[in-house]
């Protein structure tokens, strides 16, 4: 009723009575029922166990080899996991990841974090863990082992063979700081802080000198939305390391682009992903101590399609690089290393959480 009204009669009963005997239940209730209070956090078990059998035929321009043309592989891992949320919305997460193959790396811890989030902050993310780039990048879809797996079976000569189309200056699984904020109008943003990158000769990071450490940075953009059925994923990151030890001798930066784009079971995606280095020092002691290291200065691209319906899936991808390779610091630098790889991939659930994929593999190193 309005104010002129007055108050609210129907059938000569009094609403306002009612209302308050209604407002003095429920407060009632509220003081009767216990409040639900947020739980410790208890881990759960996960994880994944892949086994794979391949055949291989290799031909080798460095001399006769007889190489092995039918090989076992597994790829296991087993997920610790856990989340709590407080009564005022905070949300409590840990994870931590074992690998669990029987290798020289059986039982090693490959990722663990806490992460602190709520839908109004974001998620702050510290330990071990990607950067936060090479989480939101999007590129070509692969339903099989993955075109970075060609390595397994087929060996190569040098150990720069770049298959991933994000860029992380040698901040890979390295203990850092990251910020994920939520979403706005499909866009969100994450950034990520490495106070000490711990392995130095990792990811185009110079080796040599006792002690060498150094800290590293990343931003990152990404769009998620759908236009006329169109599902669009889309990211830009740049990342940034140093080596402060050697009064900033290297100076690691790089530049990552990638694209998917999905519509009634099809997807296309593509990616690039540019490494720079900058050597310029006038330490002429370091370049001695250096002689020759390891780089990852230059690029890496893909693209692929794919489709999946019901339970079966199939993708046509191809990925390149180019990258340096042994560099001679001090003056002579050798030839690139670059490789190209395309693989048809399939993939088909069998069951829940049983799944039968593959991929044939043409790869080529030089």
């Amino acid at each position: 009723p309005s104010p002129k009204q007055g108050r609210l009669e129907i059938k000569g009963i009094d609403m306002k009575k009612i209302l308050l005997g209604t407002t003095a239940i429920v407060a009632a209730g509220m003081v009767i029922t216990p409040a639900v209070a947020a739980e410790k956090i208890s881990l759960g078990l996960g994880g994944y166990m892949q086994h794979y059998i391949g055949f291989s035929s290799v031909e080798s321009d460095a001399g006769a080899r007889d190489y092995r043309d039918f090989d076992t592989q597994d790829d296991t891992e087993i997920h610790f996991s856990g989340s709590t949320t407080l009564d005022n919305g905070i949300k409590f997460a840990v994870k931590v990841e074992m690998e669990a193959q029987n290798d020289d790396a059986g039982g090693s811890i490959d990722e663990g974090w806490l992460e602190i989030s709520s839908a109004s902050f974001g998620a702050l993310r510290i330990g071990n863990d990607d950067i936060a780039g090479a989480q939101m990048h999007k590129s070509s879809p692969n339903y099989g082992p993955g075109y970075g797996d060609a390595d397994d079976w087929i060996p190569t000569a040098n150990t720069t063979i770049g298959t991933d189309s994000y860029v992380t200056a040698g901040q890979g699984d390295e203990n850092k700081v990251s910020y994920f904020s939520p979403s706005f109008a499909g866009f969100s943003l994450g950034a990520s802080y490495t106070p000490e990158i711990e392995s130095p000769g990792t990811g185009g990071m110079p080796n040599g000198i006792t002690g060498a450490s150094g800290d590293g940075y990343g931003v990152a953009i990404k769009y998620a939305g759908e236009f006329g059925g169109v599902a669009i994923k889309a990211d830009y990151g740049w990342v940034s390391a140093s080596d402060k030890d050697i009064d900033e001798v290297s100076q690691v930066s790089g530049h990552q682009v990638g694209l998917n784009l999905g519509y009634a079971g099809f997807e296309f995606g593509a990616g690039v992903g540019i490494t720079d280095i900058d050597y310029g020092s006038s330490n002429a002691q370091a370049y001695t101590s250096w002689g020759t290291v390891t780089s990852n200065e230059g690029y890496i691209w893909d693209v692929g399609a794919g489709y999946k319906s019901g339970p079966w899936g199939v993708s046509l991808s191809y990925v390149a690089s180019d990258l340096e390779g042994a560099v001679a610091v001090s003056g002579v630098n050798g030839k690139n290393d670059e490789m190209a790889t395309v693989a048809l991939s399939g993939t088909y659930t069998m069951g829940p959480g049983i799944v039968l994929h593959g991929s044939v593999y043409h790869a080529d190193y030089d």
